[in-house]
């Protein structure tokens, strides 16, 4: 039996390092690709970050399907919202509401980086129409 140089340009062994090549890139993407790394424990984690409380949020977003403009996507907001309050006052942080507002405003200038009370109106609203948060450009602020 005759055996042939490997590295011939034949067509047999042309086809046996294409695959082999091939073979050898895509099993290690495709591992990769596939497989999620395992999550850090929750003492590893900053202060204030919960991996288990933010997979329970998830799973109390995605309970339902919620297009736009149906009561199950003012449903996710309002609990959005709550949430959001929840977490601010916990960490005592300043924020406000924009009241009688039918959706995102955008103000001129420069954003803040943090919310800011406005001053005389309530920091704990009731209404659901009034759960609505603004971001306030340092010019708007200015103004108040």
């Amino acid at each position: 039996m005759i055996f042939h140089n490997p590295f011939a340009f034949r067509p047999a062994q042309v086809t046996f390092w294409t695959t082999a090549i091939y073979v050898a890139l895509l099993c290690p993407l495709i591992y990769i690709h596939e497989n999620v790394p395992k999550a850090p424990q929750d003492s590893a984690l900053p202060l204030g970050l919960s991996l288990s409380e933010a997979w329970q949020d998830l799973a109390n977003l995605t309970q339902e399907y919620h297009p736009f403009n149906s009561h199950a996507n003012d449903a996710v907001r309002d609990w959005l919202l709550l949430r959001l309050q929840r977490i601010l006052d916990e960490n005592s942080a300043s924020w406000s509401t924009d009241r009688g507002c039918t959706g995102w405003v955008p103000l001129p200038g420069p954003l803040r980086t943090s919310l800011t009370p406005l001053a005389g109106r309530d920091p704990h609203p009731t209404r659901r129409e009034s759960l609505r948060p603004t971001l306030l450009s340092s010019t708007t602020a200015a103004l108040l």
